[in-house]
């Protein structure tokens, strides 16, 4: 039949779920722009030892999809064929250790998303410097939130005592190289992902 099981996002050609979810290989997945169908292509796979036509096990474009996420999965997969993984390139970010759903399952995010995420542990003497836009650029930079974005350091965070602690030398760090600090919840990047769109709401911001 030619199809290969694998639980690995980055090999991901075809994602199959039973709903659009907000979990770690779901939304790592969507970067490469896969074929996004119902656990019921696969099940015809099975009994009929060929693939169906996709059109009628299609996920994601339905007004549930819309209503919870704010988007129908035909026009994610377009953007993410638009930024051909590289949605999050020359984008460093960084993520404390407590943060919930754990530090690698940003960093693998931010990877297949083309940029670089770091584990933040208090360290000034990181080197970062502004974005700009790159001279090979292609057209993932119209999803890359534009000239808003370029001076802005992001922090992946959550609110334990053992992360807010940090906070006060990220500020610090951006600063020292004139940057803009945000301090953000997880949901500001899972929603980056799922959209394969970078858009700021305030909603993400951590203030303290």
């Amino acid at each position: 039949m030619g199809i290969l099981l694998t639980g690995n996002p980055a090999e991901a050609t075809i994602l199959c779920a039973p709903k659009v979810m907000r979990t770690r290989k779901f939304v790592a997945a969507l970067a490469a722009g896969p074929l996004v169908v119902h656990t019921s292509f696969l099940d015809y796979c099975i009994k009929h030892d060929s693939p169906p036509p996709t059109a009628s096990h299609a996920l994601g474009n339905d007004r549930d999809t819309k209503e919870r996420f704010g988007f129908h999965i035909s026009k994610v997969i377009g953007r993410a064929k638009m930024n051909q993984r590289r949605l999050l390139r020359g984008w460093t970010i960084f993520c404390t250790e407590a943060v919930n759903g754990g530090f690698d399952t940003y960093k693998e995010i931010v990877s297949l998303n083309g940029g670089q995420c770091f584990l933040w542990k208090g360290r000034e003497s990181v080197n970062v410097t502004k974005r700009k836009p790159l001279p090979d650029a292609g057209d993932e930079s119209q999803n890359q939130g534009g000239e808003e974005e370029e001076d802005v350091l992001y922090l992946i965070s959550g609110t334990g005592k053992n992360e807010t602690v940090l906070w006060g030398k990220f500020r610090a760090l951006a600063e020292k190289h004139d940057m803009r600090p945000r301090i953000v919840k997880p949901d500001w990047l899972l929603s980056c992902a799922m959209a394969q769109q970078v858009e700021w709401n305030e909603e993400y911001d951590l203030k303290g």
